[in-house]
């Protein structure tokens, strides 16, 4: 079975043996090489289904199903965040699915000036969100995530010039017990953003 080339750089993290939550999990082309026990959710489960997967119909607009909260040492999200319309609110609800020291991994097309090719992905007509690396960045440093890693997975050595490439992709960890700022509009309860009124 051949890795997909940005999987092979998070492989590295050994989620051929964790449980890990593939959020837009299509037909399993990443699914498939997660460890036992892990979950796709899609809104077309049907094709992993076929193939055996345990993949499950979701909406993105309904957020991570309560059944399974705290279940995963990982959340892999590629090629999905460019699609949410509310992509800070979005990573704020993964962290319910992951379980202690678990691990968000996001990939997205790059926004750059490189426009054609396998560069220009990021002008696809269904994306609402472009990304730089410091937007990138900033978008899940916001949410609560403290940044392990952030480049290009087909160019990992090059952590200092993730400019390069059509894809970019975050590693990052939730910060314990996160919340916003005192002077901040909003607060988490239960892992839900609620605005002070």
């Amino acid at each position: 079975m051949d890795v997909p080339r940005r999987l092979r750089f998070a492989l590295r993290l050994d989620l051929e043996h964790k449980r890990v939550l593939d959020l837009g999990c299509g037909p399993g082309t990443y699914l498939r090489h997660f460890g036992p026990g892990s979950v796709g959710l899609d809104l077309d489960p049907v094709p992993a289904q076929r193939e055996g997967l345990d993949a499950r119909k979701w909406e993105l607009g309904e957020g991570i199903p309560d059944e399974l909260a705290g279940r995963f040492d990982a959340v892999w999200c590629s090629n999905l965040l460019e699609h949410v319309l509310a992509p800070h609110a979005f990573l704020i609800d993964i962290r319910r699915a992951l379980a202690e020291r678990g691990r968000l991994l996001v990939a997205v097309p790059q926004a750059t000036r490189l426009a054609s090719g396998p560069w220009g992905g990021y002008l696809a007509a269904d994306h609402v969100n472009f990304f730089t690396p410091r937007t990138l960045a900033h978008t899940v440093a916001r949410a609560g995530y403290q940044i392990d890693f952030l480049g290009n997975p087909s160019l990992p050595a090059l952590r200092t010039v993730a400019k390069f490439g059509p894809t970019l992709m975050v590693i990052a960890s939730p910060v314990p017990d996160f919340q916003y700022p005192d002077k901040a509009h909003k607060r988490l309860v239960n892992g839900r953003i609620e605005f002070r009124r």
